[in-house]
């Protein structure tokens, strides 16, 4: 059934007359429950475990080279091809997308970070390709020390036939743990680990 409504709207300068054709779905509740019922296809089936990733490691020096991140379990659930973005952070604590920046062309199951100077933790995030939310597992942390950060004290110029001692400041124990690179031409004197004497 149709009905007509007119409207009269009188603003102060002149009536307008409208009408309204109102539609009343009253007697027809099957087209009601068909709106109500209705949802988009979903054509994204996401991974439901986003697997797991190692290994925490400990260097001794700023600038050492970890080793590569790897997959420990591959992630699991749902349907299509798999798409990855790493993500690191220097601060400590659960992984917050507020504090975790992305690495640039990531899309891999495992990663290289390369040498690091500070204590630094990664995280790999992945879906499915076509999903519009990544998921990411526990967060992997690599800790950056400096008991073997040398600094060598000795002369900068040194003239021919000289002998001239160089030391090292460092907070290695072991003084077997110091190697000392020689360049050709030099005869070393004494060499006991953190104190090298040279002949020029």
């Amino acid at each position: 059934m149709i009905k007509q409504v007119i409207i009269n709207i009188d603003p102060m300068i002149q009536r307008i007359q409208a009408c309204l054709l109102v539609f009343l779905l009253a007697g027809i509740p099957t087209i009601g429950l068909a709106f109500q019922n209705q949802t988009t296809p979903d054509s994204c089936n996401n991974v439901t475990d986003p697997g797991e990733i190692g290994y925490d490691q400990i260097l001794c020096a700023p600038g050492n080279d970890p080793a590569p991140l790897v997959s420990v379990r591959q992630p699991s659930g749902g349907e299509g091809e798999l798409e990855y973005l790493w993500m690191y952070s220097e601060e400590d604590g659960a992984f917050t997308p507020s504090t975790y920046k992305p690495i640039p062309n990531s899309n891999s199951e495992t990663y290289d970070p390369g040498p690091l100077f500070k204590t630094t933790y990664f995280a790999r995030c992945v879906r499915r390709v076509g999903c519009a939310g990544f998921i990411e597992p526990e967060v992997v942390k690599i800790t950056v020390r400096d008991e073997a950060r040398a600094n060598i004290i000795g002369p900068s110029l040194i003239c021919d036939s000289d002998t001239v001692t160089y030391r090292v400041e460092t907070k290695t124990a072991n003084p077997s743990d110091i190697t000392w690179g020689i360049p050709p031409g030099v005869n070393v004197l004494e060499d006991n680990g953190k104190t090298c004497c040279y002949l020029l």
